[in-house]
């Protein structure tokens, strides 16, 4: 049994470090890596494999043990205990392609909207002015009493304005944007990420701080290739997946294909 962890990847900023790691061990609980029964590291072992304290360490173990994921045993160390019936339901299955349209009918619910300044990564991808007044809102996902992902959208003050509450919550909200704004969405940029839920996407997502998250930012552009919409959207670990296949293409290389939902 191993932590599939490199020395020195915390990450050093806001999560505490002792989050970081209940979240790595804890994924690796849920997603079996760590069965029922295998024995965890000591806290020197850990220490030396995440650079960090003995007590940093505990804080950590500690969770996990009030969360009945861990147990002691005097003498022998700290097991995984049996949690079968504390395992996520299964996961949604998400196609690669759902990422810019989702599919299938949702709960989806407006947080908030409103107009912020442009700045940062979303002046840059709007290749807008610095400050320029521009629409937002955030809008969550909801399954079985819970929220799983959600995305913060972007777009200029000009489609905002012919944007009702309905049309921001359309499952299908690119095709709705660009019959709003009479400009089709031609094709779309994305970045991935694996981000560590801070306390305000852990109180958002109803998920503990440092609890592993992906991390999606969008940019649609028309026809023309100027951007129209940027957001990023974010999906719970523990309930969500991506999948996708590729096929290989007439001349090299690869290509995707269809996925039917699995």
């Amino acid at each position: 049994m191993t932590i599939a962890r490199p020395r020195g990847i915390l990450d050093r900023g806001s999560v505490p470090r002792y989050r970081q790691i209940e979240a790595i061990l804890r994924d690796q609980i849920w997603s079996g890596e760590l069965a029922a029964g295998d024995q965890v590291p000591t806290e020197e072992e850990l220490g030396k494999m995440f650079q960090v304290s003995r007590p940093t360490v505990r804080q950590a173990l500690r969770i996990l043990e009030q969360d009945k994921l861990i147990y002691r045993e005097a003498g022998r160390g700290t097991f995984v205990n049996d949690i079968v019936e504390e395992l996520p339901t299964e996961r949604r299955v998400f196609k690669l392609t759902e990422l810019a349209e989702i599919d299938e009918p949702l709960d989806v619910r407006i947080q908030r909207s409103g107009t912020v300044a442009a700045r940062g990564q979303v002046q840059t991808a709007l290749d807008v002015a610095f400050g320029e007044e521009l629409f937002y809102f955030v809008r969550l996902f909801w399954s079985e009493g819970q929220p799983f992902g959600g995305a913060k959208v972007h777009v200029p003050m000009s489609t905002g304005r012919n944007l009702s509450e309905q049309d921001m919550m359309a499952p299908r909200f690119l095709k709705r944007l660009g019959e709003r704004s009479g400009t089709p969405v031609d094709h779309i940029h994305f970045n991935l990420d694996a981000v560590l839920a801070d306390a305000r996407l852990s109180a958002t997502f109803q998920t503990f701080p440092g609890a592993p998250m992906m991390s999606f930012r969008r940019t649609s552009f028309d026809a023309g290739g100027s951007p129209v919409e940027y957001s990023h959207m974010l999906l719970r670990s523990d309930l969500c997946r991506i999948n996708f296949e590729l096929e290989s293409a007439p001349g090299g290389g690869w290509t995707s294909r269809p996925l039917s939902r699995r």
